[in-house]
C-alpha cells in the first residue's frame, strides 16, 4: 500500500520516506491508466523529498507525443 510509504517487490522493500532526492511526478488529466489523482498520492508519500507534481492536458500517450508534450519536455529539462 503506497499510502503506508512502503512498496514491497519480492524480497525488497522500498521506503518512500527515505527518499531525499527531488521527485518530478507527471500525470495527464484524461489518463485512465495512471489517473491524475496519483499526483496527490506522491505528495503524501514523498515526505522527505522536494516533490514537483506536473499535470498536463491530454491522455496517457499524449504525455510524450501529443500537442502538450513539448511543455512536458521543457519542464522536465528545467527540473533536471
Amino acid at each position: 500500500d503506497l499510502l503506508k510509504q512502503r512498496f514491497e517487490l519480492g524480497a525488497y522493500t522500498f521506503d518512500f520516506a527515505q527518499v531525499r532526492c527531488p521527485v518530478f511526478a507527471v500525470a495527464a488529466q484524461k489518463d485512465w491508466i495512471i489517473p491524475a489523482e496519483s499526483l496527490q498520492v506522491g505528495e503524501r508519500i514523498f515526505t522527505q523529498a522536494p516533490y514537483t507534481p506536473y499535470l498536463i492536458q491530454g491522455g496517457h500517450i499524449g504525455l510524450v507525443v501529443g500537442r502538450s508534450a513539448k511543455s512536458l519536455w521543457t519542464e522536465l529539462l528545467a527540473f533536471l
